[in-house]
Formats: structure tokens, C-alpha cells, sequence
């Protein structure tokens, strides 16, 4: 399912750089994991930021339109890449079906699971753009080396108390959490990279003649 998040965004971000920009758009992309929302909801939201066509040139936004691309277009183009991929690793035997998602194994259980994903407006969020690379850079690069909370967060730790940490931070100010030993130990083995999955992938593309717009 990772493999299928950050396949599905770069699909759909390289696309609108060849139809939007004329050119083939570099940009960076990081998932961290978050705590669980309703029955059926992914903990894991994917981060894109860049703005750089092939020929070096950093896109800063328009004056009258704020985002780099259409939203709404945006979203729709990327339900369509996520939905043909998880078709395609599902002809390919790719996918299991613990738990919950046991009803999804049989073929009409797939069908209905896609038909509702079809049916539904997907949301790709999107932030006026940074004031340039440098500012993109910093922004991502914190994400890149850090562990699920450093040493200097954690209050305190026994073997009779629960450990309290800060956390929430939220107008520069932080809030005091306490947690028992064993939940602490599950929320920070959350962060543990599944199998096979690298901390900082990435991959070429390959070059190719892309005709730039008059």
C-alpha cells in the first residue's frame, strides 16, 4: 500500500507537469505515520513539495492562482492512478486481506470495494506554495533523520510510573502526555519501517523528448 501511495503521487505529479508546465517536474516526498482515524482510514499521509522542471527552473505560483496545479483536478487524476494500481496488484496477487479486509478477497467483494472508491471525492491537500527551494528543502528535511520522539521529550520513566512525554505542539506550546509503558512502546514501534520499505527511497525517470508549449 506505500509502495502503491508514493507510486500513485509521482504518476500523478510527473502528468501534470507534462500537460500543465511543458516539462518534467522534479519534486521531493516523505510519509510519516499518524495515528489512526476512523475504522478503514490510512495512517500514513504522503507529503509532496517542489516545483522544478527539467531545464532547472524553480515554478513560483501565479498571481491569481495560488497552487502550482488545479485541486480538484489534482485529486480525481490521483484516485485514478491509486484505484488502476491497486487493480493492477490485486491481478498480480500482490495484495492480502487480514482482518477486516478479509471480505475484499473474494471477486464481487473487490468489485464493491473499487466501485465505492469510485464513487467517492478524493481530497488532495494542497498549501500555498514556500517562498522557494531553499525554504522546501528545510521543510522536508526534518522529516529525513528523525526517530518517532527524541530523548529530550520523554518527562519521565520507571518501572512503576508510565512514561510522560510532550507533545501536540501547537503555538509553540507543548502539551504534557502520560502514557503506560506498554502503549508507549506500540506508538513507537508504529514508526518501524514495514519490511522491505526504505527510509529515504527514490528513483530516475527516464528521459524523454517532451515538446514545450509556445
Amino acid at each position: 500500500m506505500l509502495d502503491m501511495l508514493f507510486e500513485a503521487a509521482s504518476q500523478t505529479l510527473l502528468a501534470f507537469g507534462r500537460n500543465n508546465l511543458g516539462g518534467r517536474l522534479g519534486f521531493l516526498s516523505n510519509s510519516a505515520y499518524l495515528e489512526p482515524g476512523p475504522p478503514g482510514s490510512f495512517p500514513y499521509p504522503l507529503c509532496c513539495a517542489g516545483g522544478v522542471l527539467d531545464n532547472g527552473a524553480w515554478i513560483t505560483k501565479r498571481s491569481r492562482n495560488p497552487y502550482l496545479f488545479p485541486v480538484k483536478a489534482l485529486s480525481r487524476v490521483f484516485r485514478g492512478k491509486f484505484i488502476a494500481l491497486l487493480e493492477h496488484a490485486r491481478r498480480t496477487d500482490r495484495l492480502i486481506y487480514p482482518g477486516q479486509a478479509e471480505m475484499f478477497a473474494a471477486p464481487e467483494g473487490f468489485v464493491r470495494l473499487v466501485r465505492a472508491l469510485r464513487s467517492q471525492e478524493w481530497v488532495v491537500y494542497s498549501k500555498a506554495p514556500f517562498a522557494g527551494a531553499e525554504q522546501v528543502l528545510d521543510y522536508l528535511g526534518r522529516y529525513t533523520h528523525r526517530v518517532a520522539i527524541s530523548n529530550n521529550r520523554i518527562l519521565h520513566a520507571d518501572d512503576r510510573s508510565s512514561p510522560s512525554a510532550t507533545g501536540n505542539r501547537r503555538n509553540n506550546v507543548r502539551k504534557e502526555m502520560t502514557l503506560q509503558a506498554k502503549e508507549f512502546i506500540r506508538r513507537f514501534l508504529l514508526h518501524v519501517l514495514p519490511q522491505g520499505f526504505m527510509r529515504i527511497p527514490f528513483f530516475r525517470v527516464p528521459r524523454q523528448r517532451i515538446k514545450s508549449r509556445v
